[in-house]
């Protein structure tokens, strides 16, 4: 129980960034997007964000992955963070390198948690962002929805 809740707030926290994430890019603050992104990697690793990200693709996906604290749920939202980061490096900062080195080491923490990247490397909006955490509440409390179900059926 008490890793299942830690776990969700590990997720919430990151999906919580996520949207912020989101908001200050709407408000055309790229800065301030990268930055919660940032952020909510150290605070759902435990982890210096900066260290982190000077990692190479092929380390931060291990490192994050001994440091025992995160959950395949919660590097798919890290992953998911990244991958939103690096289109804003992309299109709002005109960063190129580094949005390849995000994209990249998005992919390498996918590669480790043997999470499906090509699934969930699209950049997510704020209603996809809410529905993973749904998705997630209704795993952690062992709720499977069938395809084409709802919560009535």
């Amino acid at each position: 129980m008490l890793q299942r809740d830690f776990i969700m707030r590990q997720i919430q926290q990151g999906i919580q960034a996520i949207i912020d994430a989101i908001h200050h890019r709407r408000a055309d603050d790229p800065d301030l997007a990268c930055e919660s992104i940032e952020a909510m990697l150290g605070s759902v690793s435990e982890m210096d964000p900066a260290v982190l990200l000077a990692l190479s693709p092929e380390s931060i996906g291990t490192i994050l992955d001994l440091g025992g604290a995160m959950s395949d749920s919660t590097a798919e939202v890290v992953v998911r963070g990244l991958v939103l980061e690096s289109d804003i490096l992309r299109t709002e900062k005109n960063d190129p390198a580094l949005a390849q080195l995000r994209f990249e080491q998005a992919r390498g923490i996918a590669l480790t948690f043997h999470l499906e990247f090509d699934e969930i490397c699209d950049v997510v909006d704020e209603a996809g962002a809410r529905q993973i955490l749904e998705d997630a509440r209704a795993e952690a409390e062992g709720v499977r929805y069938e395809a084409g179900q709802g919560a009535g059926a």
